[in-house]
């Protein structure tokens, strides 16, 4: 029996890096796959293990579980590199990922020696990094390759949009300019992140078999842990010009710029300047659209958990003051900023939700504005008669915003745009001029979908056919602001862009408006929300324009990570344990597993009245995860082992120590 939700709950998702605390964020990511899948529409008979728990959990909740927003960094950034493709593809399971670790996560097959396969994977006569980089590349590649199976890719994907984000360190930096008052000056930037968007309405899809190479490059850089891998290059992962020119995209900032050397500059582990990556996260969640009503969860994974204590004041030394400013402060990269903005943005919705309820419940059903079809023709005294004398300062407040607006699609001072539209435009009649009403009419996209928003959250019977329209508005906004697909790229001079993106949006915003009035036309309680909405964006707009407030979708942050980092095994060794031992590797899995179904089931079960199910859906997934993953026979590598390992390992820097001398001669 398929199972067939009426809301949504849709997570994002950031995980942190950690060497080979890889392995444990990858039992998390296993139990995400199988949360979604178990509430997407498949079958029963195609589900088993915690996907029964979940889809039981689904079916108590009525709702569907969706990742569709992925941020990560170093290891972190691998597993939502795999997890975002299986969504994509619809995979059944993670297994490419969970070989990749158990089988060739050994330290004896990552060392950069004879038993990394040098003949197959060469470094050059110097070595520059303690772990075979190019090795490391490869088997990425082959993992993503293995996820393309021809019996997957005709499947209904688990996610209509995913946005993956995976933070790389550009070593050589990008000037950038700063503007200032009176000129302008330019900055390095290091931080980087490679974004792959998976939007069949926009027709964007870079988890496609094509661009395998340019994940497996960016998981690649967002790992290069330092001395474990060295950096790497575009044009290390010697593309076909096909494919060079196909991945162009991902470096738009760089050809923005008129940099040209995008392909050879070396990428470095992205933990160095941006370790926990809530931001791009963050920034992606406002612009979702739902068919259904929606939730929305932040799930950030720590697989390091601190536990910092206040320690008594005193003398500092001057050893320990040069430690902390060289490496433990610099390091010390926190979240309480990004966590603390997430929920102040979260009370703001509350409250913003309740003035529109009020708003909405206070309404004046006799004031209603009349004929909604010579708005553009009304000048700002005549709107303002209509609307009552609030509607003044929003008006001019939407006609900043969408001036603002043309100018950053044009790529012009705002001032220009400015003075372009007072050419044209008045808010009083003048001859020779048009109205700021027609301005509004002909350029105010994002009004036309605060007010489909507005409509479709109110109702259940047309529901669908709204979002669809919204999906109509978003696409059309998301080509016009593409740096490198837009339609309006190249043209130059103030009046013929005004003129080309009048024309782009007209037949589309006619079109939309016509469809919405089919729809409404029978309904004189609906139709009367569309045409007193301007009641309602009076209050909430300003609002919400001035905090940077797209939706009133809150957000509830969770964190996943084991209880102390001592429990798993890829905490030891600076992180590098789990390379020890494929027990130890298992373990991990394990917990990730484990913490991962326990955390999940928590955020969608959150209510104090729900925590007995919450306890009794989190005993029996446990029960399934330990019976499915017994035990291992040993706790880990015997201690000649990682002497062994150690010796390896003075071996190799002696040989890249040698060889640095060597070249230097």
């Amino acid at each position: 029996m398929n199972f067939q939700p009426s809301q949504e709950i849709r997570f994002a998702v950031v995980m942190y890096g950690g060497v080979s605390l890889a392995i444990y964020m990858n039992g998390i990511a296993q139990e995400l796959l199988r949360a979604v899948r178990a509430t997407s529409d498949l079958p029963d008979a195609d589900l088993s293990g915690t996907e029964l728990i979940y889809r039981e959990l689904g079916q108590r909740l009525g709702s569907r579980i969706v990742v569709d927003i992925l941020s990560g960094t170093s290891a972190g950034g691998l597993n939502a590199a795999f997890l975002a493709k299986a969504l994509a593809n619809s995979n059944k399971n993670l297994d490419a990922l969970q070989k990749m670790w158990f089988e060739e996560a050994d330290i004896s097959k990552l060392l950069n020696d004879y038993g990394s396969e040098p003949r197959r994977f060469p470094t050059g006569p110097i070595k520059t990094s303690l772990l075979n980089s190019r090795r490391m590349f490869s088997k990425l590649l082959d993992a993503f390759r293995a996820m393309d199976h021809r019996s997957q890719r005709d499947k209904t994907p688990l996610a209509d949009q995913i946005d993956l984000f995976l933070t790389a360190t550009d070593l050589h930096g990008l000037a950038a300019p700063i503007h200032l008052a009176d000129s302008a000056i330019e900055e390095k930037v290091h931080k980087a992140a490679f974004h792959f968007a998976f939007d069949p309405a926009l027709g964007s899809n870079h988890f496609h078999f094509d661009y395998n190479p340019m994940l497996a490059f960016a998981g690649r850089c967002t790992s290069s842990f330092p001395v474990a891998f060295e950096p790497m290059r575009l044009t290390d992962a010697n593309l076909t010009p096909e494919l060079r020119n196909k991945y162009e995209p991902f470096f738009a900032n760089y050809l923005a710029l008129g940099v040209d050397d995008w392909d050879t500059r070396p990428f470095a582990d992205g933990g160095y300047l941006d370790n926990k990556p809530f931001t791009y996260a963050i920034d992606a969640i406002p612009h979702r659209e739902t068919t259904v009503p929606c939730q929305r969860k932040l799930l950030f994974i720590d697989p390091s958990p601190e536990q910092p204590r206040n320690s008594h004041a005193g003398p500092v030394s001057f050893l320990t003051n040069a430690f902390l400013a060289f490496h433990t402060l610099p390091a010390a990269e926190t979240i309480r900023g990004d966590v603390d903005a997430v929920n102040a943005r979260a009370g703001l919705q509350r409250r913003l939700r309740a003035l529109l309820d009020r708003a909405v419940n206070n309404r004046s059903a006799s004031a209603f504005p009349g004929n909604r079809n010579d708005y553009p023709e009304l000048d700002l005294a005549e709107t303002v008669q209509r609307f009552g004398e609030a509607y003044a300062p929003y008006h001019h407040l939407r006609v900043f915003a969408v001036t603002n607006w043309i100018a950053r699609l044009a790529g012009i001072e705002e001032e220009t745009v400015r003075q372009w539209r007072e050419r044209h435009f008045s808010p009083c009649r003048t001859v020779g001029k048009q109205t700021e009403n027609r301005f509004l009419f002909l350029y105010d996209m994002d009004f036309r979908v605060r007010r489909l928003r507005f409509l479709r959250d109110r109702v259940d019977h047309q529901r669908a056919a709204l979002n669809q329209q919204l999906r109509r508005l978003r696409v059309a906004k998301a080509r016009l602001e593409s740096p490198l697909e837009s339609p309006l790229r190249g043209i130059q001079g103030i009046d013929e862009f005004g003129a080309a993106l009048a024309g782009q949006m007209s037949d589309l915003l006619r079109s939309t408006s016509a469809t919405v009035h089919r729809l409404l036309q029978d309904d004189s309680h609906l139709w009367d929300f569309y045409h007193r909405f301007e009641d309602h964006d009076m209050v909430t707009f300003p609002v919400m324009e001035s905090a940077g407030v797209k939706d009133l979708t809150e957000v509830q942050v969770y964190r996943v990570s084991p209880s102390r980092k001592e429990n798993l095994a890829g905490s030891a060794f600076f992180h590098f344990g789990a390379f020890f031992s494929r027990s130890w590797r298992e373990h991990d899995i394990r917990e990730g597993r484990l913490n991962g179904a326990a955390r999940i089931i928590h955020a969608c079960l959150a209510a104090p009245g729900d925590a007995s199910l919450r306890a009794e859906l989190t005993r029996r997934a446990h029960n399934i995860i330990l019976s499915e993953n017994p035990l291992p026979k040993t706790a880990g590598p015997r201690i000649w082992q990682v002497i062994a390992w150690s010796l390896r390992a003075a071996a190799i820097l002696v040989r890249m120590f040698h060889g640095l001398r060597s070249r230097r001669r």
